[in-house]
């Protein structure tokens, strides 16, 4: 019909541009669907592993130019098929495993890319390495070594305003190398929560000491803003070291809340 044809028109033009955008693109690959298996089911708080993002590349170019989509961490980074022209590649975060397929223009940009890929990881060990003997600083880890950690989270101190009217609804998330370990509960209109045992202020956490000290961020603690609609946002957060935790004797400790990177103060 007439009205059809006039909400279908635009999406069709839209298609065609986004075709003549690809044959002047300035990457030699697309991203295509994913197909995911299994995993935890993690709350909208959590965000979503794979950010869109802008890099350099992308202002270098024109504004109809295309640009990366995603930021996947090298270190989950899987290729787990080769095909003729595409390669299917996995990926683990927050106890979920997702496939994505990369299609190239050809093979030899097909192995092209994958060659990038294992000449970076190779960059990233070694730089792994050097980052393991600094967290360490002197410390030697036994062969194996797994931590238990009691962790009580006590309560925070004028917490931010996130909302237009009243106080912050806020509660913790800790989370290690991106992966959800702890929530507390939500404290309603409150600016100086404190979190009892029934609020889930104590928990343990098992843990690698090799994969604790080869952790980047740490320990990440981060207090959020509860709301019914729309996104949780985020009132700051504490990262504490892998050195910290494995040296700490048991006292109560207070930190600063800072924002996380991308977020404004």
């Amino acid at each position: 019909s007439e009205q059809r044809a006039k909400v279908l028109e635009p999406i069709a033009a839209h298609i065609k541009d986004d075709a003549k955008k690809a044959k002047k693109g300035t990457t030699n690959f697309f991203t295509g669907s994913a197909r995911r298996k299994g995993g935890d089911d993690y709350d909208s708080d959590d965000g979503t592993f794979m950010e869109s993002f802008r890099d350099e590349e992308r202002r270098k170019t024109s504004a109809e130019g295309w640009y990366p989509k995603y930021k996947i961490s090298l270190r989950m980074f899987r290729v787990a098929e080769k095909k003729k022209r595409s390669i299917i590649v996995g990926f683990e975060a927050r106890g979920d495993s997702s496939h994505r397929e990369f299609i190239f223009e050809d093979e030899a940009a097909m192995e092209k890319f994958c060659a990038t890929i294992e000449t970076n990881k190779k960059l990233m060990d070694s730089r792994s390495k050097t980052h393991l003997d600094m967290a360490l600083g002197g410390i030697k880890l036994k062969k194996d070594e797994q931590l238990t950690l009691l962790f009580d989270i006590c309560s925070s101190l004028n917490l931010p305003r996130s909302d237009v009217v009243g106080h912050a609804d806020p509660y913790v998330i800790v989370r290690f190398e991106g992966k959800k370990i702890h929530k507390t509960g939500v404290t309603l209109n409150e600016e100086n929560p404190i979190w009892t045992l029934r609020k889930g202020a104590l928990f343990i956490w098992k843990v690698d000491a090799l994969e604790l000290f080869q952790s980047e961020e740490g320990l990440v603690l981060e207090v959020k803003d509860f709301d019914t609609i729309g996104s949780h946002d985020s009132l700051g957060a504490v990262n504490i070291s892998a050195h910290t935790l494995y040296t700490w004797n048991g006292e109560r400790r207070k930190y600063a809340l800072k924002p996380l990177t991308g977020q404004k103060d």
